[in-house]
């Protein structure tokens, strides 16, 4: 009878220590798979952030010191937003400023105004 007792202790002690790896695995995957996920929305994140700064420069007025500045800005928006410019839509924006309206939603980078100023509602 020692030696069942004993087989059912030792089969115990082997099932606990199957659980906890079990668990030290299954958190260990949890927390790459959060960090992977982490990770990916940063990068588009940055995405956009950087197809917004080459929006904002190609919204200001082109001068012959910043056509380098404006290439930068459509590869910037091709790389990373996946849209490809036509050679004749390139050469038509490294010439002209990118009209946008305010209400399309863009931030426009190239001026230094800032936000309006919010005034608070009269009493």
């Amino acid at each position: 009878m020692a030696d069942g007792d004993e087989s059912k202790a030792k089969g115990g002690a082997v099932q606990t220590i199957g659980i906890a790896i079990g668990g030290a695995v299954l958190g260990a995957l949890a927390t790459i798979t959060t960090g992977a996920f982490d990770y990916l929305h940063k990068t588009d994140e940055l995405k956009v952030h950087m197809v917004e700064i080459a929006i904002g420069i190609l919204h200001a007025d082109p001068k012959d010191d910043v056509t380098a500045a404006r290439g930068w800005a459509l590869d910037v928006i091709e790389k990373n937003s996946g849209v490809r410019f036509s050679q004749e839509d390139r050469e038509v924006l490294l010439k002209k400023a990118l009209s946008i309206s305010s209400s399309a939603g863009w931030t426009d980078y190239s001026s230094n105004s800032g936000p309006p100023e919010s005034k608070p509602p009269k009493k």
